[in-house]
Formats: C-alpha cells, structure tokens, sequence
C-alpha cells in the first residue's frame, strides 16, 4: 500500500497553521515575526527564492526585510 502525498496542501495547511499561530501571539508580544535577507551578487535563482519568501512571509503575517548587495 502507498500514500500519495499532495505537498502543495501540505504547505497550505503549514501556513494556515502559522498564520494562526501569529495572529494569536501578536497580543503579546506586540509585533510580528520578521525575516531579514541579505542578498550578495546577481544570481536570477537566488532573486526568485526571495521574492517566493517574501510573498509566503507576506500570506502568514511576517515582515520581510531584504537588501541587495
């Protein structure tokens, strides 16, 4: 027997549970969750890897920093 496993849901069901867990902590500790990227050179790959964390960032309530060097 195989389980097929749907990593796209897997990964909503991730982030529905962040987002949750950051929305209920921000009552305490006043401010969310950050995530600071500091990008060296001019590698396309590595922009595209940022710009998708930024957006997951974005979809669970984290701020994202990021420079580019």
């Amino acid at each position: 027997m195989s389980n097929i496993l749907d990593g796209r849901k897997l990964a909503q069901e991730i982030e529905l549970i962040l987002k949750q867990t950051i929305e209920s902590s921000l009552e305490v500790a006043k401010r969310p969750p950050g995530l600071a990227v500091l990008r060296v050179g001019n590698d396309p790959a590595s922009g595209v890897y940022v710009n998708y964390k930024e957006k997951a960032c974005h979809r669970i309530g984290v701020t994202s920093f990021s420079t580019h060097l």
